[in-house]
C-alpha cells in the first residue's frame, strides 16, 4: 500500500491525515485505509493495535475488507494487543 522513498513519506503523513479525519467522519473506507496505514507503518510509526482498532470499527460499520483484516492481523498479535484493541474500538463506537 505505501511506498519508501522521501517524497513518498510525506505523501503517506498525507494521505494519514485525510484518512483520519474521514475515519473520524464515520466513512467506514477510510478506517479500513487508516488500519492499512498503522498496519505497514505507512505514514505512521506501525502498530497493530490501532490498526486492528480501525479494522474492528470499519467492520462495525459494515466494511466487509476491514472486518476482513481484523482477522488477519490477529494473527499477528498477542491476545493481550487484541483485548486493548477490541476495547479501543468499543471507546471510540461510544
Amino acid at each position: 500500500m505505501c511506498s519508501r522513498g522521501e517524497g513518498i513519506l510525506q505523501d503517506n503523513k498525507e494521505a494519514v491525515k485525510w484518512y483520519r479525519l474521514s475515519a473520524e467522519q464515520g466513512i467506514s473506507g477510510a478506517q479500513s485505509n487508516l488500519g492499512l496505514m498503522y498496519e505497514k507503518g505507512c505514514g505512521v510509526e506501525q502498530n497493530y493495535i490501532e490498526a486492528h482498532k480501525w479494522f474492528n470499527i470499519a467492520g462495525m460499520n459494515g466494511n466487509k475488507i476491514g472486518g476482513k483484516n481484523t482477522a488477519i492481523i490477529e494473527k499477528k498479535m498477542l491476545v493481550g494487543q487484541i483485548a486493548i484493541a477490541v476495547g479501543l474500538a468499543r471507546k471510540w463506537k461510544k
